[in-house]
């Protein structure tokens, strides 16, 4: 299978018809063209593994924080912290899920765009 756009749209357009178990590995071998951003390729397979029962969901909040560290676009960036909060959230790990939706709200305030 051809690497980069193609695999990209592919992985994308799996995951948005809702079959997370065909766009995970995708998104996997996306990893192999350097010129995708990173951080992005970590939300969706955190999105992906949030949403699959057949992977686990602590690997989702992993791909989550590592795409909020890693990810070159402000609003997928806010959005992996979003997520990660929301799984802590959810596992009544609430002093985890406070300092993900901090992050995602300073990451927010650090950008101008956001900042008013």
């Amino acid at each position: 299978m051809k690497i980069g756009n193609s695999t990209y749209n592919l992985a994308i357009k799996f995951e948005n018809e809702g079959f997370f178990k065909v766009a995970f590995p995708l998104f996997l071998e996306c990893f192999k063209d350097e010129k995708i951003d990173r951080g992005d390729l970590l939300f969706h397979c955190g999105w992906c593994a949030e949403q699959s029962s057949e992977i686990e969901k602590h690997k989702a909040i992993e791909y989550y924080l590592r795409a909020g560290e890693m990810c070159d676009n402000i609003i997928t960036k806010m959005n992996s912290y979003f997520r990660a909060g929301w799984i802590f959230l959810h596992d009544q790990k609430y002093k985890d899920a406070i300092t993900a939706f901090k992050y995602a709200i300073e990451t927010g305030h650090q950008e101008a765009e956001f900042a008013r």
